[in-house]
């Protein structure tokens, strides 16, 4: 049986949406539209990162094809290898979820929404190169 959802479950999704929203609002500044890695036409704004004097996405900055990333935040154990732009998605969801997340909330919700932020983001452009 599903369980109704809570007042605090209620407050976690409306901050999921929120939390979504500030990232989208906020790309417009840094970059304009239809931005693509020069190197190799990535067009999701997340891991360009800052303005700079010309758009490379994380991957090409760093010139590495993984890093550890820490399931749990603050670069603490366990980690698993991501690849450097979808490490920069995962890790503005978890900055999200640390704002989202309160007493009350059942793990199960706190994984859909967190799947639902992390889904939102990374559908804001590609995050591999283009063949």
């Amino acid at each position: 049986m599903i369980e109704p959802a809570t007042p605090e479950e209620i407050l976690a999704v409306n901050r999921s949406l929120l939390g979504v929203e500030r990232v989208i609002s906020r790309i417009p500044k840094a970059w304009p539209k239809g931005v693509v890695c020069i190197d190799c036409g990535v067009t999701n704004p997340i891991p360009f990162g800052r303005v700079g004097s010309r758009p490379l996405c994380y991957r090409c900055k760093v010139q590495r094809i993984a890093e550890q990333h820490s399931l749990i935040g603050e670069h603490q154990p366990p980690r698993v290898p991501t690849d450097p732009n979808d490490h920069k998605v995962l890790d503005e969801t978890q900055r999200i979820m640390r704002l989202v997340i309160v007493p009350g909330v059942r793990p199960e919700v706190a994984a859909n929404v967190s799947a639902w932020v992390a889904l939102q983001l990374a559908g804001l452009g590609t995050l591999r190169a283009v063949a």
